[in-house]
Parts: C-alpha cells; structure tokens; sequence
C-alpha cells in the first residue's frame, strides 16, 4: 500500500507541475515578438549631418572675376525612406545651393544662386532636378571665352545615383544659356 500512495504522490506531482504555463524565455519571446508588431522606431539620418561651405575665387586672363560659394541648404531636403525590420531609416539628403557672383572690370555682369529652381527655369528636366542634388559647380576655364564664362554644374539623383552635367554659360552681359550634356559623367 505504501508503494501504491508513492506513486500516487508522484505521478500528482508530475500531473500539477505540468500545468501548461510558459516558461520564462516563451514569455519574454512572445511580449518582444507582440512589441515588435505593435511598435515601430524611426531613425533620421542627414546627408550631409554639418553644414558644408565652400569658396573659390578665379580671376582670368579676360578681366573676369569669377566667385562660386557652394554650401548646405540646412533647410530644404529630399526625402527617401526605408523600411527595414520595425525600424524606418529616414534618409534626409539636403540640397546644395551655389552662388555665382560674375565680374568684368570691376562691374558685377551677374550674381545669381544656383538651385533646383533656377535650372527648372532654362531646361526641360524638372522631373530629374526634383529628385537630384548638386553635386559641385565649377569654372571651366578650358571653355570660358573672352566674352563668354563657362561653369560646370553636376547633379546626381538621389535613386538611381546617375550623374548629369550641366553647362553654365554667361556672356558679357549677362544673359545665361544652361545645356545639359549627355555625356555619362561620373564623381
């Protein structure tokens, strides 16, 4: 009889310590799991995170003074999102804006910034300036005529990270002509 209340004691041991809770790592899997699914974290991320700022001043063998200031608009962007796991990277890509400060002999022939409006307004790419950032405008010296400044402007696009390469021409008085090459041009 002994044996018989032994195993009696056993096996109600056994049936009540086997209750069907979860153990400790099941419960804490599970509320990070449910977390997960009802939380989600957003991370913001600036391209470039410091303002930048850039100054170059050429004089040329024409009488021309050429001064282009590049630097961060800290407060226009292009937005890019990406989602991965319960995290959305916000990528913030500020856009650059140069001013171009034109001289002859002393007399200002033209001051100007350069933005996303601005080439908008003498090409036909509003589609492809919209989702692009500049990249650097310089002078080339090599084109720039007696009467005519030529300055590069280079653009990439933020989703495919092609390049394109604008042509800047100022002449004597002022008027300003933009091409865009169709040369692959790459930073």
């Amino acid at each position: 009889m002994r044996i018989l209340y032994l195993l009696l004691f056993i096996v109600s041991v056994a049936v009540t310590s086997c209750d069907g809770r979860k153990t400790n790592q099941q419960s804490l899997t599970e509320s990070i799991e449910s977390f997960k699914k009802k939380n989600t974290f957003e991370e913001h991320l600036y391209i470039p995170q410091n303002y930048l700022k850039r100054e170059t001043d050429t004089i040329l063998s024409n009488h021309y003074s050429v001064n282009i200031k590049t630097f961060t608009d800290m407060e226009s962007d292009i937005l890019k999102s990406i989602k991965k796991g319960n995290i959305n990277y916000s990528y913030h890509h500020r856009n650059i804006i140069s001013q171009i400060h034109v001289k002859q002999n002393n007399s200002t022939v033209i001051h100007q910034s350069i933005n996303k409006s601005f080439i908008a307004k003498y090409t036909n790419d509003q589609a492809v300036i919209d989702n692009s950032i500049l990249q650097g405008a310089w002078l080339n010296q090599n084109l720039s005529l007696e009467d005519t400044i030529v300055i590069d402007l280079a653009y990439k696009e933020i989703d495919t990270k092609k390049d394109f390469l604008y042509q800047l021409s100022i002449n004597k008085n002022g008027n300003i002509r933009v091409n865009r090459l169709n040369q692959n041009y790459y930073l």
